[in-house]
C-alpha cells in the first residue's frame, strides 16, 4: 500500500548522508518539512540543500540507536548509514519511541518502503514500489516511466489540476454531500468544451464555463 504522507512542519531526522542517502531525500526536501541531518561525513549535495535552507545538517559521529533522543517531537527517523549494525540500532530505538522509521538497508523491519520517484512537474507525485524486495528494479522502471511521461501527461492535465483546486472550495460550498461533488467533477473531467479551452491555454474561459456548469448542475439537483 502506497501512502503519500503530508510531513509539512514535520521533524524529520535523518542519520546518514552518503550518496545513497542523498537519493533518498530528493523526495523530501520539496515537502516543507523541518529536516536534520546527522552524520560524520557529507556529499555535497547536502551541503547545497542546506545553502538553500531545505535542511539542518550536525556533524557528528554516530554509535547507536540514542542520537534520536537528542531531538524532540520527532514525526520520522531515516537510518541511512552505510553500518548495518548502527542502522539497526536505530530502527530498534525508533520504535521504542513510537516513531515512524526506514533502514536504507533493511526494509522488514522498517515501517515503510521508500519508492523510486518518477520526476514529473508539480503537483503530480508518481512512485514505483517493488515493496522493498529490490529497490534495484524499482530504479529501473522508474528510469523507463521517465522516458515515458510526456506522452502520458499533457499540459492540460496540469491545467485540470489547477482548475479543479481552484474551484474545490466553492464545489464544497455549493453542493452538499461528496457524491454530488463527485458527480460533478467527473462531468467537468469528461467536458470536451473545457477541455479543449484548456488544451489551447484558456483557462479563464475555462473557469467561467465551470462557474455556468456549477448553477446548472445545482438547479438539476438540489
Amino acid at each position: 500500500m502506497l501512502i503519500d504522507l503530508n510531513i509539512e512542519g514535520q521533524l524529520i531526522l535523518l542519520v546518514g548522508a552518503g550518496r545513497e542517502a542523498a537519493r533518498k531525500v530528493l523526495g523530501l526536501v520539496d515537502q516543507d518539512a523541518d529536516i536534520v541531518v546527522v552524520s560524520q561525513n557529507f556529499e555535497e549535495q547536502f551541503n547545497e540543500w542546506e545553502r538553500q535552507g531545505e535542511m539542518r545538517l550536525i556533524h557528528k559521529t554516530i554509535s547507536d540507536g540514542t542520537i534520536i533522543h537528542d531531538f524532540e517531537y520527532l514525526y520520522m527517523v531515516m537510518a541511512l548509514t552505510d553500518d548495518r549494525e548502527l542502522n539497526r540500532s536505530i530502527v530498534q530505538a525508533a520504535k521504542k519511541s513510537a516513531r515512524f522509521v526506514y533502514s536504507v538497508d533493511d526494509p522488514e523491519h522498517s515501517d515503510f518502503s521508500h519508492p523510486a520517484l518518477v520526476e514529473t512537474r508539480p503537483p503530480i507525485r508518481m512512485a514505483i514500489s517493488t515493496s522493498g524486495q529490490s529497490p534495484i528494479m524499482a530504479r529501473h522502471l522508474r528510469e523507463r516511466a521517465e522516458a515515458m511521461i510526456d506522452l502520458l501527461i499533457r499540459d492540460e492535465d496540469y491545467l485540470q489540476i489547477k482548475l479543479q483546486a481552484k474551484m474545490r472550495e466553492t464545489i464544497q460550498s455549493v453542493l452538499p454531500t461528496p457524491e454530488l461533488r463527485k458527480q460533478f467533477l467527473m462531468q467537468i473531467l469528461d467536458d470536451p468544451i473545457i477541455g479543449e479551452r484548456l488544451k489551447e491555454n484558456h483557462f479563464d474561459q475555462a473557469e467561467a464555463m465551470v462557474m455556468q456548469r456549477l448553477k446548472d448542475f445545482q438547479l438539476k439537483n438540489i
